[in-house]
């Protein structure tokens, strides 16, 4: 079975051949488990391809949202191809489908389980089907924005999603005291997350915390990034992103993120770049080849610019004339694909983990532990909820305080009122 994915002409790379599909044009989807295979330790291959994603509209829910009703074009035929320690980035204006691929990628429930949503494509990793039992046991995903207790430690933060990943003993320790020592954490190894109501690390730390909270898995081999630089100066994401590129690199970890406006440092350093516009493909290849391919269709990058805006700039059809836009998408629908080749000779055998237990009650009792130490630790934000909720209590009393009598009157006199006290 042939498969051809379109990539900068000049960068051939060799990948798995084999994929399975993942939706059917009808919308149903396949049923969730684990692989049937395990997945060896080095050598891998994320390949996608004709990912395509449709919402449905209905016509309540178009009356509500001011929208019209039917389906909606999300993205359309994005294909591409990463391996173990590269970083591909996606970039594109606001709009272009960027979380939506990420979330598609990284089988995010909010996507599978809803079913106004229709996803079609081939998803593999080394020519095994990606779905929801692989990510659990083989992805991590950072999300946007960052979902950390305030009144955890770093390490304790690192401690525990280490602990609900079903690891135990002194193991968990030297998983912390490693992602610590890769991050750039050790400084504020005791410091406490914090909020707008405790004073606690930097945002730049922040993120590199709910990277380190994913990493502390070893068993982790993809890693899908939504935003990472998301809200940080140039510096802080300078920082982030040579983290997540080290780590690709150190660790061979397939990583995938969408990045809203690198700076040229950042650019230069992505090992694959995908660029869409309006949920289609306007480039995917090498970074550092890009500017070539954008110049052979007659688009020359000004001096003194940095290319990451330069190219969001020209595909941007809500700045830019659209026809222009339209004629880049078209250009790379028609440039000739590289084949795919099945030279997995650099692959090893080394199973990635010997079957640590996910045990359910494991989880919830280190949840509820979790949950208590942050109540103690953070006891006046629930005084402030129990003082609102006697405030409220105290209102309600006293607006109804004279309902009873009244009830009482009105179930004596045996009238129409009686009844319409009961219903109430």
């Amino acid at each position: 079975m042939d498969h051809h994915i379109r990539v900068a002409p000049t960068s051939p790379q060799s990948m798995d051949n084999t994929v399975t599909k993942i939706a059917d044009p009808d919308g149903s989807t396949p049923a969730i488990g684990l692989p049937t295979q395990p997945i060896t330790a080095a050598g891998h291959c994320l390949q996608f391809s004709n990912i395509c994603m449709t919402v449905q509209t209905s016509t309540l829910m178009a009356k509500l949202t001011g929208t019209k009703p039917g389906p909606k074009r999300i993205l359309q035929g994005i294909s591409g191809r990463v391996r173990s320690g590269q970083v591909m980035a996606i970039i594109g204006p606001s709009g272009a489908g960027k979380t939506s691929l990420i979330d598609v990628l990284a089988q995010q429930p909010k996507l599978v389980n809803d079913s106004s949503i229709v996803i079609g494509g081939d998803i593999n990793v080394d020519g095994r089907v990606v779905d929801r039992g692989m990510v659990e046991q083989h992805a991590a995903y950072m999300p946007q924005h960052d979902v950390l207790w305030p009144a955890l430690t770093v390490y304790e933060s690192l401690q525990y999603s280490a602990l609900l990943y079903g690891f135990q003993g002194d193991s968990v320790g030297e998983m912390c005291e490693s992602v610590l020592l890769d991050l750039g954490l050790c400084s504020c190894r005791d410091v406490k997350v914090g909020s707008i109501f405790i004073k606690g690390i930097s945002g730049g730390q922040k993120r590199r915390l709910s990277l380190g909270c994913e990493l502390v898995n070893p068993q982790t081999t993809m890693l899908f990034c939504d935003e990472p630089t998301s809200g940080l100066d140039a510096a802080s994401a300078s920082e982030i992103m040579a983290v997540i590129t080290r780590m690709a690199h150190s660790r061979l970890k397939i990583v995938v993120a969408s990045i809203h406006q690198p700076s040229s440092q950042v650019f230069y350093n992505f090992d694959r770049l995908l660029i869409l516009s309006g949920g289609c493909t306007a480039y995917f290849g090498r970074a550092e080849e890009a500017l070539d391919y954008f110049a052979a269709l007659g688009l020359t990058m000004p001096r003194a610019m940095n290319p990451a805006d330069y190219l969001l700039e020209i595909v941007n059809g809500d700045f830019n004339d659209k026809d222009s836009v339209q004629e880049l998408l078209e250009a790379w629908e028609a440039a000739p694909g590289d084949p795919i080749d099945t030279d997995r000779s650099n692959e090893s055998e080394v199973l990635l983990f010997a079957g640590s237990s996910r045990c359910s009650l494991h989880r919830v009792r280190w949840l509820v532990w979790r949950a208590v130490a942050c109540y103690c630790r953070d006891p006046g934000l629930y005084l402030l909820r129990f003082a609102l909720y006697l405030f409220m209590s105290i209102f309600l009393g006293l607006t109804y305080m004279e309902v009873l009598p009244f009830v009482g009157i009105c179930y004596g006199q045996g009238s129409i009122v009686k009844d319409l006290c009961l219903l109430i």
